[in-house]
């Protein structure tokens, strides 16, 4: 099948830029999310079930990086997310976990350095973060939602540039 681009910015982007996206909680269990309204739509649905599917698709993508010999960085809102993944992905290899809130772009800056200071550097950055603006479907949601999904994205990318500049494996 055709790939689908969906509503999101992100699809243009991998246009140019090899990448991968996947919808996850965008239709009810059973129903055909083709047939579902885009993200960021009055008409979306909220299915709060498959964040743990979420987390287990994120932690898989780790404990494949990890098998390959590869150390891993990650941050994530709340400390008992991140104390979990570590206790997961313990004694599998290198890995280094916070607690960031992506709207707080100089903790993301820092964090970026921190984990190519612990890790050696930055070959790879893969960003998960969403506010739901679409969720409360107001102006300071929507502002949320912007510092969150799109300039968080955009500082951590911008922050480990120089790293991923000198990798030989980026």
């Amino acid at each position: 099948a055709a790939p689908v681009m969906g509503a999101e910015d992100f699809s243009y982007v991998i246009e140019k830029t090899p990448g991968a996206m996947f919808f996850l909680g965008a239709s009810h269990e059973g129903s055909d999310w083709r047939q579902c309204c885009g993200l960021h739509s009055n008409r979306m649905v909220l299915d709060d079930s498959v964040m743990a599917r979420g987390a287990a698709v994120h932690a898989g993508i780790a404990e494949r990086f990890l098998a390959e010999g590869a150390s891993v960085a990650f941050f994530a809102r709340g400390q008992e997310g991140v104390d979990s993944a570590l206790k997961a992905l313990s004694g599998k290899g290198m890995v280094y976990g916070s607690a960031v809130d992506a709207a707080d772009h100089d903790a993301v800056r820092s964090w970026v350095r921190e984990a190519a200071g612990k890790l050696g550097g930055i070959d790879i950055v893969i960003n998960n973060t969403s506010a739901s603006a679409s969720v409360e479907w107001t102006i300071e949601a929507w502002r949320q939602s912007f510092e969150v999904d799109l300039m968080g994205a955009v500082v951590m990318n911008e922050a480990a540039l120089p790293w991923l500049e000198e990798s030989a494996k980026a």
